[in-house]
Protein backbone atom coordinates (compact mmCIF):
# COMPACT_ATOMS: atom_id res chain seq x y z
CA UNK A 1 0.00 0.00 0.00
CA UNK A 2 2.91 2.39 0.65
CA UNK A 3 3.57 2.32 -3.09
CA UNK A 4 0.45 4.46 -3.46
CA UNK A 5 1.77 7.29 -1.30
CA UNK A 6 3.36 9.22 -4.17
CA UNK A 7 0.04 9.16 -6.01
CA UNK A 8 -1.68 11.02 -3.18
CA UNK A 9 0.75 13.89 -3.77
CA UNK A 10 -0.79 14.43 -7.21
CA UNK A 11 -4.17 15.27 -5.64
CA UNK A 12 -3.56 16.55 -2.13
CA UNK A 13 -1.31 18.93 -0.24
CA UNK A 14 0.41 16.36 1.97
CA UNK A 15 1.82 19.14 4.17
CA UNK A 16 -1.73 20.13 5.19
CA UNK A 17 -1.98 19.98 8.98
CA UNK A 18 -4.72 17.82 10.46
CA UNK A 19 -4.47 18.80 14.10
CA UNK A 20 -0.76 18.58 14.90
CA UNK A 21 0.12 16.11 12.14
CA UNK A 22 0.70 16.52 8.40
CA UNK A 23 -1.73 14.71 6.12
CA UNK A 24 1.15 12.90 4.43
CA UNK A 25 2.32 11.46 7.74
CA UNK A 26 -1.20 10.29 8.60
CA UNK A 27 -1.52 8.61 5.21
CA UNK A 28 1.87 6.94 5.57
CA UNK A 29 0.84 5.51 8.95
CA UNK A 30 -2.46 4.24 7.55
CA UNK A 31 -0.88 2.64 4.49
CA UNK A 32 1.83 1.01 6.63
CA UNK A 33 -0.82 -0.53 8.90
CA UNK A 34 -2.71 -1.84 5.87
CA UNK A 35 0.47 -3.47 4.55
CA UNK A 36 0.48 -5.71 7.63
CA UNK A 37 0.32 -9.25 6.21
CA UNK A 38 -1.84 -10.36 9.15
CA UNK A 39 -4.67 -8.26 7.70
CA UNK A 40 -7.22 -10.58 6.14
CA UNK A 41 -8.83 -8.62 3.34
CA UNK A 42 -9.05 -10.59 0.14
CA UNK A 43 -12.18 -11.14 -1.87
CA UNK A 44 -13.94 -11.97 1.38
CA UNK A 45 -16.08 -14.58 -0.08
CA UNK A 46 -16.93 -17.06 -2.62
CA UNK A 47 -20.55 -16.17 -3.16
CA UNK A 48 -21.76 -19.47 -1.83
CA UNK A 49 -20.28 -18.46 1.54
CA UNK A 50 -21.94 -15.07 1.55
CA UNK A 51 -23.72 -14.23 4.79
CA UNK A 52 -22.52 -17.25 6.72
CA UNK A 53 -23.17 -17.14 10.46
CA UNK A 54 -20.70 -14.91 12.24
CA UNK A 55 -20.15 -13.38 15.65
CA UNK A 56 -22.09 -10.39 16.98
CA UNK A 57 -24.87 -10.67 14.37
CA UNK A 58 -22.57 -9.19 11.74
CA UNK A 59 -22.05 -10.23 8.11
CA UNK A 60 -19.56 -8.54 5.84
CA UNK A 61 -19.11 -9.14 2.11
CA UNK A 62 -16.56 -6.99 0.29
CA UNK A 63 -15.33 -7.92 -3.17
CA UNK A 64 -13.03 -5.96 -5.46
CA UNK A 65 -13.41 -6.65 -9.17
CA UNK A 66 -9.88 -7.48 -10.33
CA UNK A 67 -8.95 -8.75 -13.78
CA UNK A 68 -5.76 -9.93 -15.54
CA UNK A 69 -3.68 -7.10 -16.93
CA UNK A 70 -5.24 -4.50 -14.64
CA UNK A 71 -3.10 -1.39 -14.18
CA UNK A 72 -1.03 -1.75 -11.00
CA UNK A 73 -2.19 1.55 -9.50
CA UNK A 74 -5.82 0.64 -10.10
CA UNK A 75 -5.32 -2.80 -8.57
CA UNK A 76 -3.67 -1.29 -5.49
CA UNK A 77 -6.46 1.29 -5.18
CA UNK A 78 -9.01 -1.55 -5.27
CA UNK A 79 -7.12 -3.35 -2.51
CA UNK A 80 -6.88 -0.13 -0.52
CA UNK A 81 -10.65 0.37 -0.71
CA UNK A 82 -11.29 -3.12 0.65
CA UNK A 83 -8.65 -2.94 3.37
CA UNK A 84 -10.11 0.31 4.69
CA UNK A 85 -13.50 -1.31 5.34
CA UNK A 86 -14.37 -2.43 8.89
CA UNK A 87 -14.12 -6.09 9.81
CA UNK A 88 -15.92 -6.20 13.15
CA UNK A 89 -18.11 -4.15 15.43
CA UNK A 90 -16.43 -2.38 18.34
CA UNK A 91 -17.08 -3.59 21.86
CA UNK A 92 -20.16 -1.88 23.26
CA UNK A 93 -21.88 -1.34 19.92
CA UNK A 94 -25.68 -1.07 20.39
CA UNK A 95 -26.40 -2.29 16.85
CA UNK A 96 -26.20 -5.38 14.67
CA UNK A 97 -25.04 -4.70 11.12
CA UNK A 98 -24.76 -6.48 7.79
CA UNK A 99 -22.89 -4.84 4.92
CA UNK A 100 -22.10 -5.45 1.25
CA UNK A 101 -19.71 -3.74 -1.16
CA UNK A 102 -19.38 -5.02 -4.73
CA UNK A 103 -16.69 -2.87 -6.29
CA UNK A 104 -16.98 -1.59 -9.86
CA UNK A 105 -14.14 -2.90 -12.06
CA UNK A 106 -12.82 0.62 -12.75
CA UNK A 107 -13.21 1.62 -9.09
CA UNK A 108 -15.61 4.11 -7.64
CA UNK A 109 -15.15 5.73 -4.26
CA UNK A 110 -17.64 4.06 -1.91
CA UNK A 111 -16.51 3.68 1.69
CA UNK A 112 -18.06 3.33 5.12
CA UNK A 113 -17.02 2.85 8.71
CA UNK A 114 -18.04 2.88 12.34
CA UNK A 115 -16.60 3.35 15.82
CA UNK A 116 -17.54 3.87 19.45
CA UNK A 117 -17.15 7.47 20.62
CA UNK A 118 -15.72 8.35 24.02
CA UNK A 119 -19.17 9.35 25.31
CA UNK A 120 -20.59 5.88 24.55
CA UNK A 121 -22.39 6.74 21.33
CA UNK A 122 -21.96 4.59 18.22
CA UNK A 123 -20.87 6.46 15.08
CA UNK A 124 -21.58 5.05 11.61
CA UNK A 125 -21.04 6.69 8.22
CA UNK A 126 -21.21 5.94 4.50
CA UNK A 127 -19.68 8.02 1.71
CA UNK A 128 -19.48 8.04 -2.08
CA UNK A 129 -16.59 9.93 -3.67
CA UNK A 130 -17.37 11.54 -7.02
CA UNK A 131 -15.88 9.98 -10.12
CA UNK A 132 -14.19 6.67 -10.85
CA UNK A 133 -10.71 5.25 -11.07
CA UNK A 134 -7.61 5.72 -8.95
CA UNK A 135 -8.45 9.36 -8.11
CA UNK A 136 -11.77 8.42 -6.51
CA UNK A 137 -10.18 5.54 -4.60
CA UNK A 138 -7.36 7.67 -3.22
CA UNK A 139 -9.70 10.52 -2.34
CA UNK A 140 -11.96 8.17 -0.39
CA UNK A 141 -8.90 7.02 1.59
CA UNK A 142 -8.11 10.64 2.50
CA UNK A 143 -11.73 11.13 3.57
CA UNK A 144 -11.39 8.10 5.84
CA UNK A 145 -8.17 9.48 7.38
CA UNK A 146 -9.84 12.84 8.04
CA UNK A 147 -12.90 11.18 9.61
CA UNK A 148 -10.64 9.13 11.87
CA UNK A 149 -8.45 12.07 12.87
CA UNK A 150 -10.49 15.27 13.21
CA UNK A 151 -11.47 16.14 16.81
CA UNK A 152 -15.04 15.12 17.66
CA UNK A 153 -17.82 17.56 18.51
CA UNK A 154 -21.01 16.98 20.50
CA UNK A 155 -23.16 17.84 17.47
CA UNK A 156 -22.34 16.04 14.25
CA UNK A 157 -23.42 18.90 11.96
CA UNK A 158 -20.58 21.20 13.10
CA UNK A 159 -18.19 18.23 12.98
CA UNK A 160 -19.14 17.55 9.34
CA UNK A 161 -18.50 21.26 8.71
CA UNK A 162 -14.96 20.73 10.01
CA UNK A 163 -14.59 17.65 7.80
CA UNK A 164 -15.83 19.55 4.75
CA UNK A 165 -13.38 22.38 5.38
CA UNK A 166 -10.44 20.00 5.82
CA UNK A 167 -11.23 18.05 2.64
CA UNK A 168 -11.71 21.26 0.68
CA UNK A 169 -8.48 22.82 1.95
CA UNK A 170 -6.18 19.82 1.48
CA UNK A 171 -7.18 19.30 -2.17
CA UNK A 172 -4.84 20.84 -4.72
CA UNK A 173 -6.51 23.59 -6.80
CA UNK A 174 -6.51 21.49 -9.97
CA UNK A 175 -8.45 18.76 -8.10
CA UNK A 176 -11.15 21.02 -6.69
CA UNK A 177 -13.87 19.00 -8.46
CA UNK A 178 -13.34 16.06 -6.08
CA UNK A 179 -16.10 15.80 -3.49
CA UNK A 180 -18.17 13.19 -1.67
CA UNK A 181 -21.73 12.60 -0.61
CA UNK A 182 -21.84 11.54 3.03
CA UNK A 183 -24.34 10.24 5.57
CA UNK A 184 -23.12 10.20 9.17
CA UNK A 185 -25.10 9.32 12.27
CA UNK A 186 -24.68 8.66 15.97
CA UNK A 187 -26.73 6.21 18.03
CA UNK A 188 -26.86 5.41 21.73
CA UNK A 189 -28.06 2.25 23.47
CA UNK A 190 -31.49 3.82 24.16
CA UNK A 191 -32.14 4.45 20.46
CA UNK A 192 -31.49 8.19 20.51
CA UNK A 193 -29.99 9.05 17.13
CA UNK A 194 -28.79 12.07 15.19
CA UNK A 195 -27.66 12.38 11.60
CA UNK A 196 -26.15 14.72 9.06
CA UNK A 197 -26.60 14.03 5.34
CA UNK A 198 -24.44 15.82 2.80
CA UNK A 199 -26.24 15.32 -0.54
CA UNK A 200 -26.40 11.55 0.09
CA UNK A 201 -29.29 9.35 -1.14
CA UNK A 202 -32.08 9.12 1.47
CA UNK A 203 -31.46 6.53 4.16
CA UNK A 204 -34.54 4.35 4.61
CA UNK A 205 -35.95 3.77 8.09
CA UNK A 206 -38.41 0.89 8.34
CA UNK A 207 -40.58 1.17 11.43
CA UNK A 208 -41.91 -1.93 13.18
CA UNK A 209 -45.34 -1.08 11.70
CA UNK A 210 -43.93 -1.48 8.18
CA UNK A 211 -44.02 2.27 7.52
CA UNK A 212 -40.99 3.62 5.64
CA UNK A 213 -39.47 6.98 6.57
CA UNK A 214 -36.71 8.76 4.67
CA UNK A 215 -33.76 10.46 6.34
CA UNK A 216 -33.20 13.01 3.61
CA UNK A 217 -30.18 15.06 2.66
CA UNK A 218 -29.87 18.35 4.48
CA UNK A 219 -26.81 19.92 2.87
CA UNK A 220 -24.21 20.06 0.10
CA UNK A 221 -21.59 17.39 -0.63
CA UNK A 222 -18.40 17.60 1.43
CA UNK A 223 -15.23 19.02 -0.12
CA UNK A 224 -16.87 21.12 -2.82
CA UNK A 225 -17.20 24.44 -0.99
CA UNK A 226 -15.33 25.73 2.03
CA UNK A 227 -16.87 27.54 4.99
CA UNK A 228 -20.19 25.68 4.77
CA UNK A 229 -22.47 25.01 7.77
CA UNK A 230 -23.98 21.52 8.08
CA UNK A 231 -27.07 20.66 10.09
CA UNK A 232 -27.97 17.93 12.56
CA UNK A 233 -31.35 16.17 12.67
CA UNK A 234 -32.52 13.97 15.56
CA UNK A 235 -34.69 10.85 15.45
CA UNK A 236 -35.51 7.72 17.47
CA UNK A 237 -34.63 4.15 16.54
CA UNK A 238 -36.84 1.59 18.28
CA UNK A 239 -35.93 -2.05 18.92
CA UNK A 240 -37.81 -3.48 15.90
CA UNK A 241 -36.89 -0.70 13.47
CA UNK A 242 -34.34 -1.24 10.71
CA UNK A 243 -32.14 1.28 8.89
CA UNK A 244 -30.87 0.82 5.34
CA UNK A 245 -27.90 2.92 4.20
CA UNK A 246 -26.74 2.74 0.59
CA UNK A 247 -24.99 4.59 -2.24
CA UNK A 248 -26.53 5.54 -5.57
CA UNK A 249 -24.87 2.60 -7.34
CA UNK A 250 -27.50 0.34 -5.77
CA UNK A 251 -30.62 2.12 -7.04
CA UNK A 252 -29.01 2.92 -10.41
CA UNK A 253 -27.88 -0.67 -11.10
CA UNK A 254 -29.39 -1.62 -14.47
CA UNK A 255 -31.08 -5.00 -14.93
CA UNK A 256 -31.31 -7.26 -17.96
CA UNK A 257 -34.43 -5.34 -18.99
CA UNK A 258 -32.59 -2.02 -19.07
CA UNK A 259 -34.49 -0.73 -16.03
CA UNK A 260 -32.64 0.55 -12.94
CA UNK A 261 -33.06 -1.21 -9.61
CA UNK A 262 -34.81 1.92 -8.38
CA UNK A 263 -35.87 3.33 -5.02
CA UNK A 264 -39.34 1.76 -5.11
CA UNK A 265 -37.98 -1.76 -5.51
CA UNK A 266 -35.69 -1.12 -2.56
CA UNK A 267 -38.58 0.17 -0.44
CA UNK A 268 -40.68 -2.87 -1.36
CA UNK A 269 -37.92 -5.26 -0.28
CA UNK A 270 -37.52 -3.37 2.97
CA UNK A 271 -41.25 -3.79 3.71
CA UNK A 272 -41.60 -7.42 2.59
CA UNK A 273 -38.40 -8.98 3.88
CA UNK A 274 -37.12 -9.68 7.38
CA UNK A 275 -35.89 -6.72 9.41
CA UNK A 276 -32.91 -8.83 10.46
CA UNK A 277 -29.89 -7.06 8.89
CA UNK A 278 -28.33 -10.25 7.54
CA UNK A 279 -31.55 -11.50 5.99
CA UNK A 280 -32.37 -8.11 4.52
CA UNK A 281 -28.98 -7.62 2.86
CA UNK A 282 -29.12 -11.19 1.59
CA UNK A 283 -32.52 -10.51 -0.02
CA UNK A 284 -31.31 -7.30 -1.65
CA UNK A 285 -28.15 -8.95 -2.96
CA UNK A 286 -30.10 -11.86 -4.42
CA UNK A 287 -32.47 -9.46 -6.18
CA UNK A 288 -29.53 -7.58 -7.70
CA UNK A 289 -27.90 -10.77 -8.98
CA UNK A 290 -31.24 -12.00 -10.33
CA UNK A 291 -31.58 -8.85 -12.40
CA UNK A 292 -28.05 -8.44 -13.77
CA UNK A 293 -24.55 -9.86 -14.16
CA UNK A 294 -22.86 -8.72 -10.96
CA UNK A 295 -19.46 -8.86 -12.70
CA UNK A 296 -20.52 -6.10 -15.11
CA UNK A 297 -21.40 -3.32 -12.70
CA UNK A 298 -21.29 0.30 -13.84
CA UNK A 299 -20.70 1.62 -10.32
CA UNK A 300 -19.89 0.34 -6.86
CA UNK A 301 -22.92 -1.27 -5.20
CA UNK A 302 -22.84 -0.65 -1.46
CA UNK A 303 -25.47 -1.08 1.23
CA UNK A 304 -25.69 -1.64 4.99
CA UNK A 305 -28.57 -2.70 7.21
CA UNK A 306 -28.61 -1.78 10.90
CA UNK A 307 -30.86 -2.74 13.79
CA UNK A 308 -30.71 -2.23 17.56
Amino acid sequence: MLRLLENFDELFDLSYQVGDTALGELLERTLSELDNPSQNWGAEGRREELFEESEHSVSFYYRPHLFPGMDLKLRLAHELQCRLLPRQLPQGSPASISSVLESYCHLSGDLFGWEMLDDGRFLIWIADMAGHGVRAGLASAVLRVLIDTLPRRNKIGPWVSDLNQALHDCLKPECSSLYATLFLMTLDSDGNAAYCSAAHPPVLLRRSSGEIEELVSLDRPVGLFGDTPYRTADFRLESEDCLLLYTDGLVEATGWDGEPFGCQRLRDLLVKKSADPRELTKSIYREITRRQDIDKLEDDVTFLALKL
